[in-house]
């Protein structure tokens, strides 16, 4: 083996990730380099001057999808909250079905199409359960604060005022 000559493959970038400096790449963004023809250069740690090399193939990762931003350039512009998957030939884009769940893997999240718009962060169940044992139900009728009585405690009074609010700000018993 010549060791003057080094060959490795990985990942350049990973998109929607932010790297050590913070930075983050959006898919579509290599769009200009991929499609000039010409050979793009190594750098050594991001320095325009520091070209240690020559990248011998490029390519988006197939398989990849995506849901467009509003607002997305380049190949993206004008396909906001489409599928976007990278395949041979480029990009292809689908229209979003209602009722259509996906992974977001940046956050772990489930988003979900519902009204003609994605949805994040909302579980929508008829009860929670934790180690098998139920947890939450429907919601519950309103509980009134405590009033009257011949001993006033204001302290007790405190806090279940402050349960009960606290039931009320998470919806679990009405207002």
């Amino acid at each position: 083996m010549d060791s003057s000559r080094v060959r490795f493959a990985g990942y350049a970038a990973i998109f929607d990730r932010p790297d050590k400096g913070g930075d983050v790449i959006r898919p579509g963004a290599f769009a200009g380099s991929l499609g000039s023809g010409e050979a793009v250069p190594l750098l050594w740690q991001h320095k325009a001057g520091a070209v240690i090399g020559r990248i011998e193939h490029l390519s988006e990762a197939r398989g990849a999808c995506y849901v467009v931003a509003s607002g997305a350039t380049g190949a993206w512009a004008g396909k906001d909250d489409m599928l976007a998957g990278y395949a041979d030939g480029g990009w292809r884009f689908v229209a979003p079905v209602e009722g259509l769940r996906l992974l977001d893997r940046g956050s772990g999240q489930i988003l979900l199409r519902r009204d003609g718009a994605w949805e994040s962060g909302i579980v929508r169940a008829e009860e929670v359960q934790i180690g098998g044992l139920t947890v939450v139900r429907q919601r519950q009728p309103a509980i009134a604060n405590p009033t009257g009585g011949t001993v006033i405690d204001a302290e007790c009074r405190t806090a279940i005022g402050s349960i009960l609010t606290m039931l009320r700000t998470h919806g679990l018993i009405a207002s």
